[in-house]
């Protein structure tokens, strides 16, 4: 039995050989939020420094850049390298230590805190790290190198990258500052924390050639080697401790990568060579493993003491070490002398279990690598709490049940497919008699979910059966020669429905995991029933006073708005399901305050139960109805559908939420499938009379499975019968709120899936000439420097829009000021900076670093003003949703010394005061959050990182559900990667979330904007959902981009009208190829988007198709556009229909003939 050891590394450019980074200035990634020793690098890096060095040796330059612990990993320089100690150590000096070629240094850093308690004492810490390094053996440890989420080859997903396996060699002392003052030396131990290992490359080592594939402009995506599911936790802080079990997982991964590799040829390594020598690491992980590598955490969970050293001592080389230890256990064999207490003390527990446990710790549980609390967890009588269900016997039966069932809600407690997958189907050279057959139904079923668990993460609810299978063949070595197909799952379909379903439609087969396919078919459910229910008589009540009674006392009156808002009253009221979907500015939740006093004036037994995603959206629902609002999460907590211990909701046993007789549901299209499901399961329907869900389905899908809100507002519109059941508000009332209008908003229209344009083009037409217009702000950036530089502007820019001379003080000042900080923690939203990527240089987490330099400085170089990479004051926003009890010791009242029950939601913002606490002899932390107001909460180290980001700038996901006063919002237009992530959807939410300013920060040209506008980038057409009718996600659709001549009937998804999908058909049936939405763009920048562009005899047509012209806006902007035409010459080739008296196939056929013939 082997040790192995994780190491993280930062990415480096230049493949870690001891070497400047090629572009010192692009590699943001190093610093970045996940990197490793990220927080010296930023604090240290000089990038104009590096830029004048780069590509060269380390060893040539008069000193070293601040990575230098890990540049030469694979490289062949020598240097001294000097550890620095941190400020609270005080009198320690600098520490040198002597690095040679093909080393590295790195830390276990779980070893030093308690993920609770905050650091470990002096002394406990220091036995945890020499226990783990001194594991390591050179004959038969490895090294495996990954990257943390900061790393240029996924982006914007969070999971690691394995980089290569090498074999260990040897570590370097242990080392201890010197000079410490004695109190200083016992509170945090002498230790340095860094672990000099030296491994064999090139000889025996395994890289993954991502740099190399990067500047050959090649795609990662066949040779990039995630972690994932379970095995990610072997892989967090920093270094951690593998098994055997872990390492052959990992190294069957690098099979395939290898194989991949070579068949690519783009390098010049001997690639067969390296898959020989990772075909014999496997070989030798597998018989260092054995087939008991569970009898040490069986033996443990007996109460047996010091298992570990008696598998290691005496188990050695005996023949079957799994008779060895159960024939002691149960008395046919009499123990070792010095080991009978132990075997003593394990046969009593041993003999008390009924003969169903007995069986699943000797036959099942010994195979594999399991501890003794996962057994505990497994066998124990709060197996429930950790999700297992199934009964020992089931599990002595199908033990891929554990996997499927375990679930303790902490990463650093999970049980991997591959643990059980090793112990029931280990190497053929083990020779193990009950090895079972490759494609066996139960390992096939958990290979399966694992897969549809992958693809939820990406959003989908269900899989096409082909694809689902070939994820399945191509999951590593063990599963290259498995011979399954779609027909030998249906055959064993009882097996598998107890996990998965397995439907067919249209000779598609689709599989998805149950609770997914259970939660749809239960919204399906209740909104089908709901819509059948008889309708009520109507009102007869004044909607429009009602409306008008519910403005705010800044809300200018609009006519026109309260004439359509009123029209869509009774139909709410009548019914028992409505859709209410509409634009920003469209005064969606003012309505809702109207139609409440409405209902409450006609039923005085009404109540109502408001829900949100968010915090900030409760907080804004709240506000305006002033009715009570709840994010669904606390609601769901409260009445205990959700399970504390593993942060998971329940499918049955919480209470049913049964006092409410009206349910309101706002921001829909944020709310995933399964948070939507658990909800209709916990609502006790016969009490509710009316569930009106309200939303702008332009808006960005949920971060988790499906998009509910956008199939259900498709299945009402597809069906007639229930048109009444949905209103759409049209005018949107902020952009008449001045006689200006709304830039944003109208930019944003441009935009809709759902929705008209509102004149997108003419606000895009002065921006693509480099004009600000109205309430927009246009600065354009061409690289890093330049954008820092712009950024900086910009901010000043905006906080003068409060403070007249912010341009003449100091920038913290006036953004403490604006932003209430530290005190007024109610304006934190005030301005608010947005990306749409995490990473490279114009990223989120670079920009949160670059402006806390600025805003944050004399803190960060103060010891006692900083605690993990969090400053004093700075602005910091909640990632997770978070209930926190008062027996943690987190949260209280402000102005008492009472700790209280709590809740935090995702995306709330916060202000962090950081301290030296005079009592603890300690640095901590105070937070408070808009959403929580009178709170303050306290963390420590390990917390703040769980739970807290730097909020200066956070992503255009992160940002929906909250309004701004003033948003900066940067968008890059020349980075490949960060392009695939702009939709309509992403740029729509982007630009609506301002209410007063945007100030757009765009790298050189508009060309995103004008790019991001073509349907077929929807995110909403990239998901599989089936909630009423299955939505596959297109394939690709490249073709029908607007650039492109089309051949074809457009997609029906790709058109903004059935009217327009009517147009292309007829066109294709004349034999006109067209461009759909092809930019036409004048001598003086400005453009117009024509529905279609044909090409006729030389010359192009415009054909625009006029579908709204009922409404005095659209008719006033048509009127502007038709004068753009004839004032640049197109006129004379320009084709209108509308749909006046209605459109036709034979009018579409009149038109055609006389233009085209």
């Amino acid at each position: 039995m082997a040790v192995h050891l994780s190491v993280r590394l930062p990415w480096h450019d230049s493949d870690w050989h001891g070497c400047i980074c090629q572009h010192p200035k692009l590699n943001t990634y190093c610093s970045g939020l996940y990197s490793v020793n990220a927080e010296t690098i930023r604090q240290n890096k000089d990038n104009d420094w590096e830029e004048e060095h780069a590509g060269k040796p380390i060893t040539d330059l008069d000193h070293l850049p601040p990575c230098a612990q890990h540049i030469n990993t694979f490289g062949n320089q020598s240097f001294t390298f000097v550890h620095q100690p941190r400020e609270f150590l005080k009198a320690a000096g600098p520490y040198p230590e002597q690095y040679g070629p093909t080393c590295f240094g790195t830390w276990a850093y779980d070893n030093m805190y308690d993920p609770l308690a905050g650091r470990r004492k002096a002394e406990d810490a220091e036995k945890r790290v020499i226990e783990t390094f001194d594991q390591l053996d050179k004959e038969q440890s490895l090294i495996f190198f990954y990257l943390n989420y900061s790393n240029p080859i996924l982006t914007e997903v969070n999971k690691y990258v394995l980089v290569g396996v090498s074999r260990y060699l040897d570590k370097g002392q242990l080392m201890h500052w010197s000079g410490m003052p004695r109190d200083r030396q016992e509170k945090y131990g002498d230790l340095v924390w860094s672990r000099k290992i030296y491994h064999s490359y090139p000889e025996e080592c395994f890289i993954i050639p991502y740099q190399e594939y990067i500047k050959k402009g090649k795609d990662l995506t066949n040779i990039t080697l995630t972690i994932d599911g379970e095995m990610a936790r072997r892989f967090k802080y920093v270094s951690r401790p593998l098994t055997d079990g872990d390492a052959a997982e990992m190294i069957s991964e690098m099979l395939r990568i290898a194989r991949q590799l070579k068949k690519d040829n783009i390098t010049k390594e001997d690639w067969e060579t390296k898959i020989e020598w990772l075909d014999k690491l496997l070989d030798d992980c597998w018989q260092q493993r054995g087939l008991y590598p569970g009898l040490a955490g069986v033996l443990r969970y007996l109460t047996f003491t010091n298992a570990n050293d008696y598998i290691r001592n005496i188990l050695r080389g005996v023949a079957n070490p799994h008779q060895h230890v159960f024939d002691r256990l149960e008395g046919k064999t009499t123990p070792e002398k010095e080991w009978q207490l132990s075997f003593q003390s394990a046969k009593d527990r041993w003999s008390s279990r009924p003969s169903s446990i007995k069986g699943l710790l000797k036959e099942n549980l010994c195979l594999f690598e399991l501890t003794a609390e996962q057994v505990e967890h497994i066998l124990g009588e709060k197996h429930a709490s950790y999700g297992i269900t199934s009964t020992p016997h089931e599990m002595q039966d199908n033990p891929y049940l554990i996997t499927e069932e375990y679930n303790s809600g902490t990463p650093d407690d999970s049980i991997a497919l591959h643990q059980i997958d090793q112990g029931m189907m280990p190497s053929t050279k083990l020779k193990a008699p009950w090895r079972i057959k490759p494609n066996d139904k139960r390992r096939i079923r958990a290979a399966l979910r694992e897969i549809l668990i992958e693809a939820s993460e990406s959003g989908h609810s269900f899989l096409l059966a082909n694809e689902a299978l070939s994820l399945l063949l191509n999951r590593g070595e063990e599963w290259r020669e498995l011979i399954i197909d779609i027909h030998d799952i249906q055959k064993e379909n009882d097996h598998y429905s107890k996990r998965l379903t397995i439907e067919e439609d249209a000779g598609l087969i689709r599989i998805a995991l149950k609770t997914n396919r259970d939660h749809e078919l239960k919204i399906s459910e209740i909104v089908k029933s709901l819509l059948l229910r008889k309708k009520r008589a109507t009102s007869g009540l004044d909607w429009g006073t009602l409306i008008r009674g519910a403005l705010g006392k800044t809300d200018v009156p609009n006519n026109e708005a309260i004439r359509e808002q009123a029209g869509l009253m009774d139909p709410a009221f009548i019914g028992s399901f409505y859709v209410l979907t509409g634009a920003a500015g469209t005064g969606k939740t003012t309505l809702l305050k109207a139609f409440i006093d409405g209902v409450t004036q006609k039923e005085p037994d009404s109540n109502f139960l408001l829900l949100a995603p968010t915090g900030k959206a409760a907080l804004r629902l709240f506000e305006k109805t002033q009715t009570e609002a709840f994010t669904i999460d606390r609601i769901l907590w409260q009445n205990e559908w959700a399970n504390f211990q593993t942060r998971t909701l329940k499918t049955e046993g919480g209470k049913p939420i049964a006092s409410y007789k009206n349910v309101i549901i706002d921001e829909c299209s944020m709310v995933d499938v399964e948070e939507l499901g658990v909800l209709f399961r916990a609502i006790h329907w016969d009490s509710v009379r009316r569930l009106i869900l309200v939303g702008d389905p332009n808006q960005l899908p949920p971060i988790g499975v499906g998009k509910p809100f956008a199939d259900i507002i498709e299945y009402i519109n597809e069906n007639d019968v229930y048109k009444n059941n949905i209103g759409q508000l049209r005018v949107n009332c902020r952009i008449h709120q001045s006689k200006e209008g709304s830039a944003m908003l109208t930019l944003a229209s441009g935009y809709t899936r759902f929705g008209e344009d509102l004149g997108s083009e003419e606000i895009l037409s002065s921006l693509n000439k480099g004009q600000s217009i109205g309430d927009i702000s246009l600065t354009y950036w061409k690289d890093e420097d330049d954008l820092n530089t712009k950024l900086e502007q910009v901010l000043k820019d905006a906080l003068s829009q409060y403070e007249n001379n912010a341009n003449n003080q100091e920038l913290y000042e006036s953004f403490n000021r604006v932003l209430g900080l530290p005190d007024d923690i109610s304006k934190i939203g005030t301005l608010q900076i947005l990306g749409p990527v995490r990473s490279e240089y114009f990223g989120i987490e670079n920009i949160n670093f670059t402006l806390q330099k600025t805003l944050r400085r004399r803190f960060l170089q103060d010891w006692k003003s900083h605690l993990s990479y969090f400053a004093k004051f700075d602005k910091v926003i909640h990632v997770v949703n978070q209930r926190i009890p008062a027996a943690w010791k987190q949260a209280r009242t402000i102005g008492t010394k009472n700790y209280i029950d709590s809740y935090v939601p995702n995306g709330a913002l916060g202000a962090i005061n950081i301290y030296y606490n005079s009592v603890l002899k300690r640095v901590s932390s105070r937070t408070e959050f808009d959403m929580v107001p009178d709170t303050e909460f306290f963390m420590n180290k390990s917390v703040l990182d769980e739970r807290l980001e730097l909020g200066y700038a956070i992503t255009v996901h992160k940002s929906q559900g909250s309004d701004f006063d003033t948003v900066i919002l940067i968008i890059p237009s020349k980075d490949r990667k960060s392009l695939k992530f702009m939709s309509p959807e992403l740029l729509y939410t982007a630009l609506t979330r301002a209410q007063r300013r945007l100030y757009l920060l765009v790298q050189e040209t508009c060309q995103p904007f004008i790019d991001s506008a073509f349907r077929g980038n929807s995110v909403l057409l990239r998901i599989n959902s089936a909630i009423f009718t299955p939505k596959i996600a297109l394939p690709d659709v490249e073709e029908y981009r607007p650039e492109n001549l089309i051949h074809k009937t457009m997609r029906n998804e790709l058109v903004r009208s059935k009217s327009e999908l009517t147009i292309s058909e007829k066109l294709i049936q004349h034999g006109l190829p067209y461009h759909y939405e092809k930019l036409l763009i004048a001598p003086d920048k400005t453009m117009v988007r024509p529905d279609f562009t044909i090409p006729w005899q030389g010359e192009d047509y415009y054909w625009e198709h006029l579908g709204m012209l009922d409404l005095a806006d659209y008719k006033a902007r048509w009127e502007r556009k038709r004068e753009w035409y004839r004032k640049h010459g197109f006129d004379s080739r320009l084709i209108t229909s509308d749909e006046i008296g209605g459109l036709d196939s034979p009018k579409i056929e009149e038109i055609i003939t006389e233009y085209f013939t």
